[in-house]
Order: structure tokens, then C-alpha cells, then sequence
């Protein structure tokens, strides 16, 4: 999906639309409050956004029950994104719409993890990945409705430039309760919460789509800090290489959202880092070949590349015949060659 500015359309059913796409029907009255929409088009967006409000108060419910065994088996956890953020600075927890609930672990702790949601009826959605390596894994449960995905971290991001950015300890040493669960539970406070929904909105890769919810994320988070946190933030960002992206993340929320962001704050989180390394995620490459590459590029050492390209490229033969079903047996080759067309031309 192109990215486009909502706040330019002028049309009622575009803006609408535009707003159903961005993951934004159910704040409209709070971007009618500020000014953002127009007021006679809350009560059609609140109306639109009953279904979504409904599946995230059943997915609400999901989360609880996994959150509750996790604790059940004493194990640390932190609740990333869209849950955290929906009980914590959105107005409540449906108004954050999300089909997944992110959880980070330490990745001593990941077995226990996979055990206990094995535990409540959770089984992998896939049982051999193809692609990149990852520091997630899925898991779902197929008689819920809707599917609601639990995706297990044990890394803040995916993408090799900016794994091993945090250290978990240090994150839940910084962490704060989050309210829903029948055990005591944290997440990410505000200040780390922003760090990481800045970078993960530019760890994406590029052509993939990223909803205006995500600058809406950034936006509240940095409503929700006091003047100390903001300074701390621009610290932290700098301190952990990712201060372009931050400053980048920042500077497109206060185009989107009006973000109350001091200019000075703002330029001098940019100049101090334009230099880093992580600034090149902010203008991702014209061609899906480069950014492949790019992303190869990024491992530690020329082995780890390696893997990466052979997981974009050559992943496990059971992978490819549940990616392409009905293929016969000395198909495997042209899949293949499949794959790679598919993956450069994307």
C-alpha cells in the first residue's frame, strides 16, 4: 500500500478510508480534539471502528491468558507495542488496534517461553522459517476468533544493524507494570517504548507499508514524558546508535500529528547523529535487490552474511513446499528460482 497524507484529503469516504488504512477510525475523536479531523466525521469513524473495537477487546482477553501463564511459569517477560501501548497512553486498550501481541524474553529464557505457551493450546505457525535469521518466532492458536499472534522476541528488532542495540536486564530494570493481566506484568517504559517504536518504523524494509498508527505511537509516548524523559531519550538514542532514527521517527510525527517537539531538541538530535551508522535505514534503497543485500551487509562478518543471503534465497526444502503446496517432487529447483526472481523484483 502507498504511503499518502490523510490530513490532505478532503473528500468524507477518502478520508475514511484513509483513516481505516492508517489503523486511526478508532482515535478519530481524539484527532478531531486536536484539530486533525473534522468533527462531523467522528461519529461515522466510531461507528466503523465498533467491529475493530470489539476484536481488540476479545484479543485484550488473549493477551491476559498468555501474559498469566508466562507468569504462571516465572518468567520475566516485557510487553512491547501495541499491547503495552494500548495500556499504557492510549486513551484505551482497543483504541490501539493490533493483531498481535510482542513479547520480549531474555533468550535464556526462550524455551520456557515456547513452553508455556505450548502449555495453553500455542503451537508455531510455521515449524521451519525461511528468510533471514530472526530473533522472533510466532506462535498461534487456530480456535481462537479472531487468530490473535503471539510473536516472541528475544531481541528488540530483526534487522542486523540494529540487533543487540539493549540488553534485557537493563530493559527490565527500567521497565513499569502494565494493568489487564491477573499477575503482575511490565513492559518497556516510555522512555525505552519510543526508542524502540522509532526504530522499529525505520527497520522495516523499504516498499513495505507503515501505518500512521506508528507516528501516533511516537506521538503519544512523547506527550506522556516530562521534560527530564525527553532529554533522557535523546541520550538513551545516542548512547545506543539510533539517534537519526529517533530524530527521523520525531520529525515525521510532528508532520503527521503536530507533536508538541522542541525544534532545538530536535535539530540538535540531528546533528549530533548524522554520522551513525543506523542513519542509512532512514532512506532505504529504489531497488529490492540493494536493500537485500544491504541487509547482508549489515551482519557481523562475512559468514553471518552469508547465512542471511542463503535464508532470503535457498531456505529449507520443507519451508519452500509449504510456501508453494502442490508442487511435485523435482520442482524444488525452479521454486527456487522462483523465489529469488520473486525476492528481486518485490
Amino acid at each position: 500500500m502507498t504511503e499518502f497524507d490523510w490530513k490532505r484529503l478532503s473528500e468524507p469516504a477518502a478520508v475514511i478510508q484513509a483513516l481505516q488504512a492508517h489503523r486511526l477510525l478508532p482515535v478519530a475523536g481524539l484527532l478531531a480534539e486536536r484539530g486533525l479531523l473534522r468533527g462531523d466525521l467522528v461519529a461515522l469513524a466510531g461507528k466503523l471502528a465498533a467491529r475493530d473495537r470489539e476484536a481488540e477487546r476479545r484479543r485484550a482477553a488473549v493477551e491476559d491468558e498468555v501474559l498469566d501463564a508466562l507468569g504462571a511459569a516465572a518468567i520475566e517477560v516485557l510487553v512491547l507495542k501495541g499491547a503495552l501501548l494500548g495500556r499504557t497512553v492510549y486513551p484505551s486498550q482497543e483504541a490501539r488496534i493490533r493483531t498481535d501481541i510482542d513479547l520480549l524474553v531474555a533468550s535464556a529464557a526462550v524455551e520456557d517461553a515456547c513452553a508455556a505457551l505450548r502449555g495453553i493450546g500455542f503451537a508455531p505457525s510455521y515449524e521451519v522459517h525461511g528468510g533471514p535469521p530472526m530473533t522472533q518466532a510466532q506462535w498461534i492458536r487456530r480456535g481462537d476468533s479472531p487468530i490473535h499472534a503471539v510473536d516472541l522476541h528475544w531481541d528488540l528488532s530483526n534487522r542486523p544493524l540494529l540487533k543487540a542495540r539493549f540488553e534485557f536486564d537493563a530493559l527490565l530494570a527500567r521497565s513499569v507494570e502494565v494493568s489487564g493481566s491477573k499477575r503482575p506484568v511490565t513492559g518497556l517504559c516510555a522512555e525505552d517504548a519510543l526508542l524502540h517504536a522509532c526504530a522499529h518504523y525505520f527497520g522495516h524494509h523499504g516498499g513495505e507499508f507503515r501505518p500512521d498508527q506508528w507516528l501516533l505511537d511516537m506521538d503519544l509516548l512523547w506527550r506522556s514524558l516530562e521534560e527530564g524523559g525527553r532529554g533522557r531519550v535523546a541520550e538513551a538514542a545516542l548512547s545506543s546508535g539510533i539517534g537519526s532514527l529517533v530524530a527521523a521517527g520525531m520529525r515525521l510525527s510532528v508532520e503527521r500529528f503536530e507533536t508538541p517537539v522542541d525544534p532545538d531538541w530536535l535539530g540538535q538530535l540531528e546533528q549530533a547523529s548524522r554520522r551513525e551508522s543506523a542513519h542509512r535505514l532512514t532512506r532505504p534503497p529504489r531497488f529490492r535487490a540493494l536493500e537485500i543485500l544491504r541487509s547482508a551487509y549489515e551482519e557481523k562478518g562475512l559468514v553471518a552474511g552469508l547465512r542471511n543471503l542463503r535464508g532470503t534465497f535457498f531456505p529449507p526444502a520443507a519451508y519452500m513446499r509449504r510456501k508453494y503446496p502442490g508442487a511435485g517432487r523435482w520442482s524444488l529447483p525452479w521454486l527456487y528460482v522462483r523465489r529469488i526472481v520473486d525476492s528481486l523484483v518485490r
